[in-house]
């Protein structure tokens, strides 16, 4: 994304293996954009900062927060869905407590597709 500069102004920085020292907890999303001159480079969330968070998943739609494919009455994968939901539910939350935002852009990528989504108050 950054080399390529198909976001003009804005920089991806990842974040998936650290945490903010001041968030008890202890949340760690896989990358987000931020203005390109203020970009973290600690590989930290900065969740007070982002402007635009991004979850990566592996699994196709086994992680899904959002398939409904009702091809089988008994859904193995139900539960992991539900757990990824509510895992960025939670992301959204931590950007709505530390920014005064009306509304939030998050990218969800999953396997070779992604989705943008928008969450408000």
């Amino acid at each position: 994304m950054n080399d390529a500069k198909l976001t003009p102004g804005l920089k991806l920085a990842l974040s998936q293996y650290n945490y903010d020292d001041n968030d008890a907890s202890k949340q760690k999303i896989d990358a987000a954009f931020f203005p390109q001159a203020t970009t973290p480079t600690d590989g930290k969330p900065h969740w007070a900062e982002q402007l635009v968070p991004v979850e990566f998943k592996k699994g196709e739609t086994m992680y899904d927060p959002f398939e409904d494919n009702e091809k089988k009455a008994m859904d193995p994968d139900a539960s992991s869905r539900k757990e990824v939901r509510s895992q960025i539910m939670s992301y959204a939350q931590m950007v709505f407590e530390r920014q005064p935002r009306t509304h939030l852009f998050m990218l969800f990528v999953i396997g070779r597709q992604f989705r943008v989504l928008r969450w408000d108050r």
